[in-house]
């Protein structure tokens, strides 16, 4: 079993909410944040979270980096900026830590996950936009036969340009590129990637299929 607690609180343009929780042996999970409209045209948000390495909870749903919500602490800050009609500027900064071992991760690690997205929607049937996403975090180093082997610390960039376009009503298109630049720091592995595909939808009006 799991018991928790929560809150959220609304004040003018700020809005507190969290969660403390704990399972049937009392290893504990909580998280906190805060929404703001600073303006009109700005939004910022920021979220706190820590979880017990051994916390346990079959249904549990919150916002982590790792797949299993446990053996995690991390802040997260997010802006979203509307600066003109059909523009709009949105980033994030997450600072994780994993106390104790995770999955291809042998000892305790840390990382990073930093986004930029400029999107661009003219009207109701086009979407543009152009994200580039950077992440780091620890992971075994490749083929080390030490018995305590050494984190090496991995950054994978992501750089993707996206078009969506509603042609009629019966016809969407999709087109998108990207690349991917894959690092093991501090040592001569790099790797490079890249993909596109071009994306066409036909629904027919009154009909039960598509293609």
């Amino acid at each position: 079993f799991n018991s928790s607690i929560d809150y959220s609180y609304t004040f003018s343009n700020f809005h507190l909410y969290g969660e403390m929780a704990v399972d049937k042996n009392l290893n504990t999970a909580m998280i906190y944040g805060l929404l703001c409209s600073a303006a009109p045209v700005v939004d910022l948000s920021l979220a706190y979270r820590r979880i017990a390495p051994a916390y346990q909870a079959l249904t549990g749903n919150a916002f982590t980096e790792n797949t299993q919500r446990a053996n995690e602490k991390g802040i997260y800050a997010g802006l979203s900026i509307r600066p003109a009609y059909g523009w709009q500027i949105d980033g994030y900064a997450d600072f994780f830590s994993f106390p104790w071992l995770k999955f291809r991760v042998d000892a305790p690690s840390h990382g990073s996950d930093y986004l930029l997205q400029i999107t661009y929607k003219p009207n109701k049937q086009t979407e543009i936009y152009s994200r580039l996403r950077i992440e780091e975090k620890g992971m075994n180093p490749p083929a080390d036969d030490a018995a305590l082997p050494a984190i090496e610390q991995v950054m994978r960039k992501n750089w993707r340009n996206h078009i969506s376009f509603q042609a009629t009503k019966q016809l969407s298109l999709s087109n998108r590129v990207e690349l991917l630049w894959y690092e093991i720091l501090n040592t001569a592995i790099k790797k490079t990637g890249f993909l596109f595909f071009q994306d066409l939808q036909y629904t027919p009006a009154n009909q039960p299929w598509k293609i």
